[in-house]
């Protein structure tokens, strides 16, 4: 039985990408699974930097963001583990793992409710299968095909003739041959000759549906085109085979007053309208994916919030959780990638708040920074930035360190801070905190005694003055720390609880009930 687990940022090798590479191994044990993302990582990379062993798992390389989802049929089970996509699935059978849920449709609730309604009424198509994902073009959202594409089309209750409308652009470059198709309604194949596709503005084609596909409910139609690739001809370093680009299609029995108002007071309705097929598109996408698993409890009250479904907690496997515990130095230690964006690790604030304890007298103590760098200008601007701030102090920045470098120092640290989501508001910006924490826990089980921020996922990990303390101002953080600066006994006492909490997240938890899900879904009706 096949097993295909998709990370689109696999190669980032995050805490996400980690929780995916474990699940690859726990179910290559008992299944043949491939691992996928878009880019090409090493396996000895992968396993090096995330402590896995991924001896009995194929690595491969497909970019679902520039192809279409096809290649999932090759799969008895499809896991879709990227944060912040809903992907397209062709497979009968999908799990989708949530770090933290994305909103399907934007706007105020009246002009989603609005949205939603005329889309439906108007019966506009939905993409099934050999459309590329949606490119945005001067506020349009339009569909390349490839060489095949099937739409599924509602069609309007009525005793009038009904008919598909549909435009498509033929746009070609320079050297490539004109654009033809062929079009197939109800499995039938249409004889009306098609007029040429211009290759600059959209051709408006409009086929009477057969009588027997009036009775249903939804109609398929499918495109066949003429393929070029831009790569190919020079013009692009786009690869895709690349057919002809989809405006909109919907159903109509030519008396809809409604439509002919719209189409009079707004310029482009049915396109405009057709653009929604974006927004509602991932829930649809979610309707294919049997079961969904969150990565906290956090996580699962916004995954019910938001797509209004229920979900499995699967909390992820924290490595150190049979980790060991040595002589500590006088180091506070913070893990997470260096990055700038709305989910950063705050690193300026934990760097403030160490030298403001620094500068009211503290000595002897360091603090180090380590995680993974991304190579683009912003991110390195910020690391950068980050450096000159903490020149003059006993602070450290360590990039790119494989897994056993962390680990020691996990075993040898004392404290372990944690800021993500500091000065943040929840409830206006809830995918800015943190959605679980599995640094925390490594550390934890190192015997590493966590001062961390009492938000999100943290507070589902620390037991406040047991297993660590939580914080939610800065002159929090420095008075816990300072505390456990002075207090040795304290300091022993709550490092015992913090290793003893870090078992409930032991990768043996996590492979137990990773396989309870992958099995208990398989099971169920595709």
């Amino acid at each position: 039985m096949r097993i295909g687990i998709y990370n689109h940022w696999l190669s980032t090798l995050g805490g996400g990408e980690k929780v995916t590479a474990a699940m690859a191994e726990a179910l290559s044990h008992h299944y043949q699974v491939d691992l996928i993302g878009p880019e090409r990582v090493p396996r000895s990379q992968i396993e090096d930097r995330i402590n896995v062993d991924l001896g009995k798992v194929d690595v491969k390389v497909i970019n679902i963001m520039e192809r279409t989802p096809s290649f999932t049929k090759e799969y008895d089970l499809f896991i879709n583990a990227t944060h912040g996509a809903i992907l397209p699935t062709m497979c009968k059978r999908n799990i989708l793992y949530v770090y933290f849920p994305i909103r399907l449709v934007g706007g105020s609730l009246l002009k989603r409710t609005l949205k939603a309604f005329l889309f439906r009424r108007f019966r506009y198509g939905h993409p099934l299968e050999g459309l590329y994902p949606a490119d945005r073009a001067q506020g349009t959202v339009l569909w390349w095909t490839g060489p095949y594409a099937n739409l599924r089309v509602p069609l309007p209750k009525s005793s009038h003739p009904l008919a598909l409308e549909l435009t498509i652009r033929g746009y070609r470059t320079a050297h490539a041959s004109p654009a033809r198709i062929r079009l197939r309604i109800c499995g039938e194949e249409v004889s009306e000759a098609l007029p040429a596709l211009s290759p600059h503005d959209f051709s408006r084609i409009r086929i009477p549906i057969p009588r027997h596909g009036t009775q249903q409910e939804c109609i398929e139609a499918e495109i066949f085109a003429d393929t070029f690739c831009p790569a190919t001809e020079g013009s692009s370093t786009d690869v895709r085979e690349l057919g002809v680009m989809l405006g909109w299609a919907r159903s109509t029995n030519g008396f809809e007053p409604l439509h002919w108002l719209l189409s009079k007071l707004i310029p482009d309705v049915d396109m405009r309208l057709q653009n929604q097929v974006e927004l509602l598109s991932g829930q649809l996408h979610l309707e294919r994916y049997q079961t969904i698993c969150a990565v906290s409890r956090y996580t699962q009250r916004w995954i019910e919030r938001y797509w209004r479904r229920e979900s499995d907690l699967l909390y992820p496997p924290v490595d150190g959780a049979s980790g060991e515990t040595r002589a500590k130095r006088n180091v506070i230690l913070s893990v997470g990638r260096f990055f700038d964006g709305h989910h950063n690790k705050k690193h300026f604030e934990m760097v403030k708040a160490f030298q403001e304890m620094c500068d009211a007298g503290l000595r002897g103590w360091e603090l180090i920074l380590v995680g993974g760098t991304h190579g683009e200008e912003i991110h390195q601007t910020y690391l950068e930035r980050l450096k000159q701030a903490c020149v003059g102090y006993p602070i450290s920045i360590l990039t790119d360190i494989p897994f056993v470098t962390i680990k020691e120092l996990y075993a040898t640290s004392a404290l372990y801070w944690h800021a993500t989501g500091y000065d943040e508001d929840e409830s206006r910006v809830p995918e800015r905190l943190e959605h679980f924490g599995m640094a925390t826990v490594e550390a934890m089980a190192a015997g590493c005694v966590p001062v961390v921020i009492g938000k999100a996922g943290q507070i589902e990990i620390i037991e406040d003055g047991r297993s660590g303390f939580l914080w939610n101002t800065l002159d929090d953080l420095k008075r816990h720390s300072l505390t456990l600066i002075r207090d040795e006994r304290l300091r022993r006492r709550l490092a015992e609880g913090a290793v003893t909490r870090s078992r409930d997240f032991s990768r043996d938890v996590f492979v137990a009930n990773v396989l309870k899900t992958v099995e208990r879904t398989l099971s169920k009706p595709a």
